[in-house]
């Protein structure tokens, strides 16, 4: 019983700990949507697939329509955010895109692209 109450978490469980700040990464999208642009079009936010069921689950139950359905084909140069993990800034020109929040926890992070084509 020691050992149970020890390694149980209510914000999440070992299969799905990539999920813990999806929620709030999603929170954090719709406000920098209200504070920066809004009403202006729709959102492509990129990420890494993992994400994918989630985050589309998130749009739908919270009524996001400006939100475009996200795949799991991962980011492109489209994108207006992106919610990736960590590592994957590597891949990136690092000139493109602005931290918009880090989640440390699980070493994942939403970012801006400040180059997008459209912009």
């Amino acid at each position: 019983m020691i050992n149970f109450w020890q390694n149980t978490s209510l914000r999440s469980s070992i299969e799905w700990a990539y999920d813990t700040n999806t929620k709030d990464m999603i929170q954090t999208l719709v406000y920098q949507r209200e504070k920066n642009n809004p009403g202006t079009g729709n959102v492509r936010l990129g990420i890494n697939r993992l994400f994918e069921p989630t985050i589309n689950f998130y749009r739908e139950t919270m009524g996001i329509e400006w939100l475009l359905p996200v795949d799991d084909k991962g980011i492109s140069k489209n994108d207006d955010y992106c919610y990736i993990f960590n590592y994957e800034l590597n891949q990136l020109d690092s000139s493109e895109y602005e931290v918009i929040k880090k989640y440390s926890n699980i070493n994942t992070m939403l970012i801006m692209n400040i180059k997008t084509p459209d912009k």
